[in-house]
């Protein structure tokens, strides 16, 4: 998984946005299983729940995981 600009460059959403899964998607090009698989082993920021079923995640805390990320790292280098 790698992105060719930083977040910076390609940020769609202030930090102060609230991202539904989908939007996170684009961020993080990953697939669906993947994401929740990350969520579920705790490897990805946990997000929250809005009108109960609606789960969101805040961009600045997505942008933070991103710039975490180890390029290094055949998983996931994200810079």
């Amino acid at each position: 998984m790698r992105i060719s600009k930083t977040h910076d460059e390609e940020a769609k959403w202030p930090s102060n946005a609230l991202l539904r899964e989908r939007q996170v998607l684009q961020l993080i090009p990953v697939s669906r299983a993947t994401f929740r698989r990350w969520l579920r082993d705790g490897r990805f920021p946990s997000g929250f729940r809005l009108c109960g079923r609606i789960a969101v995640w805040r961009a600045a805390d997505v942008y933070a995981w991103i710039d975490q990320r180890d390029p290094a790292d055949g998983r996931g280098g994200m810079r």
